[in-house]
């Protein structure tokens, strides 16, 4: 949860808004928008929108499936925990892992004040303004830089909406939501075109065979899913030698050679059926680990297989092989 730049003319504009609320008052919309530049006058703040079986509406709207991701809510009402819950039964978040708990904002803070946050933090407030923004400053202090944060309330206000989005906050919604609406949101913070990559490579390779290099990136692929609860995939890149099924008792009837050797069929799905699942947050894409055929594969071979896994995956533990390490030197030359 990162700070936008704030255009210098809002500055006074923000000031004697916020004065305002410390001393209690909350300003009217009719006042705010009067504060606000002109060309903001008379827009209302964005909310859900309205989806295909949305009680309010029948506008069709199409948002791609969420990512595995580790989704936390922290509800005031049961309204919305009952809606959060239904949410995570629809298809498009199936990859996705979603707690919900009760206490809002103050059981958010005290939930991750010494521990990691997940990928998403949807907190609902229903109090005071002012009260919801210093307690985001406090939560800013424990959130992992990756972390998106949704704040679900019910008053339509655009300068709280400005202050939100200004402390770095992805989405602001308006209750009462439907299921529909919280995957929407959920869903544009990823599926955007201008979005980041969810994953995170970490590769391990080992100066010539027997080191250990393997041992090592199975240990960080398990730790990671483990005890920070995140999903992560174990990929084995070394196709002849791998051991990635050996160690985490595994058979696959498919595996990485698979997507290697057919790259103009590498996508989100294809790669979902070569992944053999080992625990709730743990994948693997194993290696054939046969040397019953000749892998003479480029540079850029994994390059498609690793650009899919990061746009789903948080985590993605690589085991590079030796020979690896040359060809992507070779290529750098070439450069």
């Amino acid at each position: 949860m990162q700070p936008r730049a704030e255009p210098p003319a809002y500055a006074a504009r923000r000031k004697n808004v916020l004065e305002k609320y410390r001393q209690g008052q909350d300003p009217s919309t009719v006042e705010l928008y009067e504060q606000c530049q002109g060309q903001h006058r008379g827009k209302v703040m964005r909310a859900a929108p309205i989806l295909d079986n949305h009680p309010h509406g029948n506008r069709s709207v199409t948002f791609r499936p969420v990512p595995r991701i580790t989704i936390q809510a922290f509800c005031e009402t049961p309204d919305l925990a009952h809606s959060v819950q239904n949410s995570a039964a629809d298809r498009r978040m199936a990859r996705a892992h979603v707690k919900v708990s009760m206490g809002g904002l103050p059981a958010a803070e005290e939930a991750y004040r010494g521990s990691a946050t997940p990928n998403v933090i949807l907190i609902e407030y229903n109090g005071n303004g002012m009260a919801l923004l210093e307690g985001l400053d406090r939560l800013s202090e424990s959130c992992d830089a990756g972390t998106k944060v949704i704040v679900v309330g019910r008053v339509n206000d655009i300068t709280l909406y400005r202050e939100l989005v200004r402390r770095g906050v992805s989405d602001y919604l308006v209750a009462p939501l439907a299921p529909l609406d919280i995957v929407a949101s959920i869903s544009g913070l990823y599926g955007a075109a201008d979005a980041k990559p969810v994953g995170q490579i970490i590769g391990v390779i080992g100066a010539k065979g027997g080191v250990g290099a393997s041992t090592i990136a199975h240990n960080i692929g398990f730790a990671i899913a483990r005890d920070l609860a995140i999903d992560a995939v174990v990929a084995d890149l070394d196709l002849a030698f791998g051991t990635a099924g050996l160690d985490f008792n595994q058979d696959p009837p498919q595996g990485i050679a698979d997507a290697v050797f057919s790259p103009d069929r590498v996508d989100a799905a294809f790669i979902d059926r070569l992944l053999s699942k080992c625990t709730d947050n743990l994948s693997l894409l194993a290696a054939p680990a046969t040397l019953d055929r000749e892998y003479d594969i480029g540079p850029d071979a994994f390059e498609p297989i690793f650009d899919t896994l990061r746009a789903s995956v948080p985590c993605i533990g690589a085991r590079f092989a030796a020979y690896l390490d040359r060809l992507v030197e070779a290529r750098d030359r070439r450069r």
